[in-house]
């Protein structure tokens, strides 16, 4: 893998799903983005967990996604786009 992946899922609205994206892999236990930072400590066990657990996100909402309608699942506010204040 490269140092720095990105990626998109080509969904009508980038915010929910990355936010869904995000909450779900919380729950796996990653602070996770559409972006993947690789550095010499991530072995390939390490990956292939985080690769693991990006798959079972795929197959979960794979026909939700196709359908456009991933908000269903979110559990809190859709995350803000760019860098602006928040208080």
């Amino acid at each position: 893998l490269p140092c720095i992946s990105t990626f998109t899922f080509g969904y009508q609205n980038p915010l929910a799903i990355k936010t869904l994206f995000n909450q779900e892999m919380l729950k796996n236990g990653y602070l996770s983005t559409l972006a993947l930072y690789m550095t010499n400590s991530h072995t390939k066990e390490v990956i292939d967990k985080y690769l693991l657990q990006f798959e079972n996100f795929i197959t979960k909402y794979k026909i939700d996604i196709e359908n456009n309608d991933v908000e269903k699942y979110l559990e809190g506010p859709i995350c803000h786009g760019g860098f602006q204040r928040v208080n």
